[in-house]
């Protein structure tokens, strides 16, 4: 039977990183990416806050998607219950789908400018928050939906900003500052 000394010991706890002698998952400085540095990093926030946010659009698609228009249009279908549910489910699948998008689009764009904006300014307080909101509002209300012109489009984005903005400060007062 191998016996592992001590320094063996802690560096094999962190499955197989580079580790300082007696600190378990401790980086030796230069010697790579370390997981802590990954999930710090804007884009890894960015891509579990996508997925995270089509997760739970998905949820709401189900949970809501049959309050649409659609499904009153399955119940007056004329054809069997088995082309009926057919029917059915394709609307729930497309309001799914919808509502995934979105608030993947949402957790994503959150996330990643929250994100970009703590590290430039290198602060962690509430104005993150409402800048990211800021930026997620205009961004979410810019899409094209329809053609519009560009004042319209500036001031749909305006008030974006400012309506996401209010909510984020909002939430982020309530989560973190509040005591």
């Amino acid at each position: 039977m191998n016996q592992m000394n001590e320094a063996e010991a802690s560096t094999s706890l962190d499955a197989g990183a580079p580790g300082v002698a007696g600190v378990p998952g401790a980086a030796v400085p230069g010697a790579g990416l370390s997981i802590e540095t990954l999930t710090e990093s804007c884009v890894f926030k960015s891509g579990l806050s996508a997925v995270a946010g089509a997760g739970l659009g998905v949820f709401f698609g189900l949970l809501f998607g049959g309050y649409s228009n659609a499904v009153d249009e399955a119940v007056d279908f004329k054809g069997s219950t088995r082309q009926k549910l057919s029917v059915g489910f394709r609307s729930a699948a497309k309001a799914m789908g919808s509502y995934a998008r979105s608030f993947s689009a949402f957790g994503m764009v959150y996330s990643g400018s929250e994100c970009a904006i703590e590290k430039i300014r290198a602060k962690h307080d509430i104005w993150n928050a409402v800048n990211a909101g800021c930026v997620t509002g205009a961004t979410m209300a810019s899409t094209p939906r329809s053609q519009i012109g560009a004042r319209a489009r500036a001031s749909q984005m305006a008030v974006g900003c400012a309506g996401m903005a209010a909510f984020s400060a909002a939430i982020d007062y309530y989560i973190e500052f509040r005591e």
